[in-house]
């Protein structure tokens, strides 16, 4: 079968039933620490 494209899926695969997080709840900007390995992210 062809490789399907964005356009092909449609809006309807982001609504939010289909969208599962894999990010750890406790890991937010709160609580983030600056040291110099993630300076660059801390700016972005």
């Amino acid at each position: 079968s062809p490789t399907k494209t964005f356009a092909d899926i449609g809006n309807s695969a982001l609504n939010s039933e289909n969208i599962v997080s894999t990010l750890d709840v406790r890991f937010t900007f709160d609580n983030f620490v600056v040291g110099v390995p993630n300076e660059l992210a801390y700016a972005a």
